[in-house]
């Protein structure tokens, strides 16, 4: 369920779908931002060139299913995003961070989700990780565990409120899909 795709100049030229926020909702779960961008060619969209900006009282969570982001914060932190790893941020009580698509991206595409943190965690310590999940064989896919526990394999990430979040790539007959899962506890 994506909203109308928008066009956001701080971003480049490249579309973004936002599941979260809408006007029926502004919540699922601890979510309150959910943003799928891409695949976009860098080529033609000029990639992502997001300018220093702050953060509070959330965590923000990107994950990439193609291209490369570098990421630099307040607190000194410098680090790439990539396919297959997580670069969690905490805004507690204040980060400031940019992201810029690297120059061997050639197509981007990725989610960006915020968590709201809880009320007793909203102004907690600053905080950026960097985290390479192990791959997981279940059944006939491939899990990487970001947040949370399953199949054996828990992320070092805290997630301030009880969930599991996967990133699951099944194989069909065909080509490999794939797929983002949200596990959080109703």
């Amino acid at each position: 369920m994506l909203s109308t795709p928008a066009v956001d100049r701080r971003l480049g030229r490249r579309e973004r779908r936002s599941a979260l926020p809408q006007r029926a909702r502004t919540l699922i779960g601890a979510w309150c931002f959910i943003d799928h961008y891409g695949p976009d060619d860098v080529a033609r969209t000029g990639g992502m060139d997001v300018a220093p900006h702050p953060h509070t009282g959330l965590q923000t969570v990107r994950w990439l299913f193609s291209g490369e982001l570098e990421h630099r914060d307040s607190l000194g932190s410098h680090a790439f995003v990539r396919p297959g790893e997580l670069n969690p941020m905490t805004g507690g009580y204040g980060i400031s961070h940019s992201e810029v698509s690297t120059v061997s991206t050639t197509i981007l595409h990725g989610v960006q989700l915020w968590v709201a943190l809880p009320e007793e965690h909203r102004h907690t310590d600053r905080d950026f990780r960097h985290h390479v999940p192990n791959p997981v064989r279940m059944g006939g896919a491939e899990i990487r565990v970001f947040l949370g526990s399953l199949a054996g394999d828990t992320s070092p990430v805290h997630p301030f409120t009880p969930r599991t979040h996967l990133h699951a790539l099944a194989r069909s007959r065909t080509r490999p899909r794939p797929a983002l899962h949200d596990h959080t506890p109703r």
